[in-house]
């Protein structure tokens, strides 16, 4: 695989939102279709997640589309 872009369940091609779920070492990172709320696991995990209550960052506004 060169890319994993696309949504193979709606197609949607922008990309992903991620999520990160407890595992048995670190946390497997999961994708998640912003558009049709798909989800997909390529088996990668982060043992590196230190921090046990995220801190809430910035609240960034919805952009336009710019097409």
């Amino acid at each position: 695989m060169d890319e994993f872009r696309v949504c193979a369940t709606c197609g949607y091609s922008r990309g992903f939102h991620i999520s990160f779920k407890k595992a048995e070492q670190g946390f497997s990172i999961i994708f998640i279709c912003p558009d049709c709320g798909s989800s997909y696991d390529l088996a990668l995990t982060e043992t590196g997640i230190i921090v046990s209550e995220p801190l809430k960052g910035l609240v960034f506004e919805e952009h336009e589309n710019q097409s």
